[in-house]
């Protein structure tokens, strides 16, 4: 018997239009990550990941193994990616806080940016 491996389940209470609407989004996401190539332990920003795709890419990316840091404002989207096991960086507050350190660094001017090589 082959083995089914999913992350959520639809029910009676979801309709068609609602759960196709996930995996749509979903397939975005995956999409997105697949062409980066990333393996396990790399890691990967997600701009927006308090977002409608953010969200998603950033459970996809934990569940593969990836480290994340999840780039967004406000409480609720910290509480999100954080609960999700991901690091979050506040645009607006200029803070970064790791779910298993109760310390933060403060950003200073952005400098440039990462790419894989």
């Amino acid at each position: 018997m082959r083995r089914r491996h999913c992350i959520g389940q639809t029910t009676a209470a979801n309709s068609f239009h609602t759960s196709t609407n996930v995996v749509g989004a979903g397939v975005t996401v995956l999409n997105g990550l697949k062409s980066c190539q990333l393996s396990y332990g790399d890691w990967v920003a997600v701009p927006g990941a308090g977002g409608g795709l953010g969200h998603l890419a950033v459970q996809y990316a934990i569940a593969a193994g990836m480290r994340v840091v999840g780039i967004d404002t406000g409480a609720e989207k910290k509480q999100l990616v954080e609960g999700y096991g991901g690091i979050f960086i506040d645009f607006k507050e200029e803070t970064v806080s790791h779910p298993s350190d109760s310390s933060s660094v403060t950003l200073t001017k952005p400098t440039g940016y990462c790419e894989r090589r």
